[in-house]
């Protein structure tokens, strides 16, 4: 607490000294569960900041950022293109998560034979989680045609409704289940053998070049995440 208390600190002595527009990308679980809890921290610093966000799968934001659109983004995963400045932020770790009514909601784990015939529900094909799970099953012997695939979404709070409402199981991110884990509502299970864990990174075209703005958030986020 006493890093975190100093960091804060440190950049209340500048508040008020930036403003113009954040403008930011990110994939679904950095945009969707994570970034919105840090730009309310960071909107307390510095109150005249505006902010502009756009979520998509990491080839899309990568786009996003050649075409200037935005200046920082934040990804999970594998990154979409060579020619990027990278920051590692935090690790990210998918977990299979079942309803509270399923047979495994009392398992802290299982093991990977037991998902052949379970209905599965994934992310849409391109994505970066998509793409990691793919390559952590593959080294174990999980092949996508011995898998029973029932949907395939590109929202994140789909992919939790549905398994709340016994469509099947999914790989999630952890991150994006932290409400529902607290409300006894999803049940997290691991599969034995496999990683399942990236790297979340703070990306961008060049570092020194960013604005103002966009520095600043940049390093509170990453002294921000280094605590949490």
């Amino acid at each position: 607490k006493s890093y975190a208390v100093r960091v804060q600190n440190e950049m209340m002595q500048i508040q008020g000294k930036v403003h113009g527009c954040l403008r930011l990308g990110a994939s679904p679980t950095v945009g969707d569960f994570i970034l919105p809890r840090l730009l309310g921290q960071f909107s307390k610093l510095y109150p005249e900041i505006s902010y502009s966000m756009q979520i998509g799968n990491n080839q899309q934001i990568y786009r996003q950022l050649k075409e200037g659109n935005i200046e920082l983004a934040f990804l999970a995963g594998k990154m979409p293109g060579k020619q990027l400045d990278a920051i590692s932020v935090v690790e990210d770790e998918q977990v299979l998560i079942v309803s509270q009514r399923h047979p495994w909601s009392s398992r802290f784990s299982i093991e990977k034979e037991e998902l052949f015939g379970q209905p599965l529900i994934l992310r849409e094909r391109g994505s970066a989680s998509r793409k990691d799970m793919e390559e952590a099953f593959h080294k174990v012997g999980l092949e996508q045609d011995k898998l029973l695939i029932v949907a395939e979404f590109y929202s994140l709070e789909a992919i939790k409704l549905a398994v709340e409402s016994d469509l099947g199981v999914a790989l999630i991110s952890l991150w994006a289940i932290a409400k529902e884990q607290k409300l006894n509502i999803l049940h997290a299970v691991k599969i034995n053998g496999v990683e399942l864990v990236r790297e979340i990174r703070a990306v961008m075209l060049n570092e020194n070049s960013l604005t103002e703005v966009a520095s600043r958030f940049l390093h509170f986020t990453i002294n921000t995440m280094k605590v949490v």
